[in-house]
């Protein structure tokens, strides 16, 4: 492809993108977003149900450096009678996971 060209496709998708990154905001409600002063083990031992679950990993550092390490991260949805918990797990360790963080939604 000459230069011609590649300046006419860099045009054109330049052009088509636009509009999409343009800074408007998108609607936005605030929503309940409160502390939860239990554990995630007393919450399903309080019949509270998992009814969704996410998670992630990634490896963070340089190849080869003594300072890599992976980060893995894990979400849960509880819910009961009509409520809504989300907590977080970062990086657990047997026997404890002691990064757990829980909000309730309503």
């Amino acid at each position: 492809m000459n230069i011609k060209n590649k300046t006419i496709v860099l045009i054109s998708v330049t052009t088509l993108l636009l509009p999409l990154m343009s800074k408007r905001t998108a609607h936005a409600v605030p929503t309940e977003w409160g502390k939860v002063e239990m554990s995630m083990t007393q919450l399903l031992n309080n019949g509270w149900q998992i009814s969704g679950h996410s998670s992630s990993r990634a490896a963070v550092g340089n190849a080869g450096a003594a300072n890599n390490y992976d980060s893995s991260n894990f979400t849960y949805l509880l819910t009961k009678n009509g409520r809504y918990i989300t907590c977080i797990v970062q990086d657990p360790r047997p026997p404890i996971a002691n990064n757990v963080a829980c909000r309730s939604l309503n």
